[in-house]
């Protein structure tokens, strides 16, 4: 079994559902942490989402996330979603931006929250 080693905080105002992620990411916690997320989403029903993962530790390798992205539950909530994280993990979201994007999903990476915020805003406007 694998231990949860991460925590998920969150808010809604104005439509838009704000995540922080503390903690650490492994690949034998993704799964429980997207579920806890899309949890969220079907109960609470935002317009759309904002992730800041700025502190939380860990990754998955670039083949990990296409293999995520591709294999998300069809009865997932798809609303935009801003994902907002450190300039060094660049490599990271700028491929899961590309692969979420070619998969349908509505998901755009920023370093500045509140740039994220406005994207967001603009989105659901």
């Amino acid at each position: 079994m694998n231990e949860i080693k991460y925590n998920i905080s969150e808010s809604t105002q104005d439509h838009i559902m704000e995540m922080t992620i503390t903690g650490e990411i492994t690949k034998g916690t993704i799964n429980n942490l997207l579920d806890d997320i899309f949890t969220l989403l079907k109960l609470k029903k935002p317009k759309a989402l904002l992730v800041d993962s700025r502190p939380l530790k860990g990754r998955l390798d670039l083949a990990e996330t296409y293999f995520q992205v591709r294999n998300y539950p069809q009865d997932r909530p798809i609303i935009f979603t801003a994902a907002v994280d450190t300039e060094e993990n660049y490599e990271f979201q700028s491929f899961h931006e590309t692969t979420a994007t070619n998969a349908g999903h509505r998901l755009k990476w920023f370093t500045d929250i509140d740039k994220a915020r406005q994207w967001l805003m603009s989105k659901i406007s």
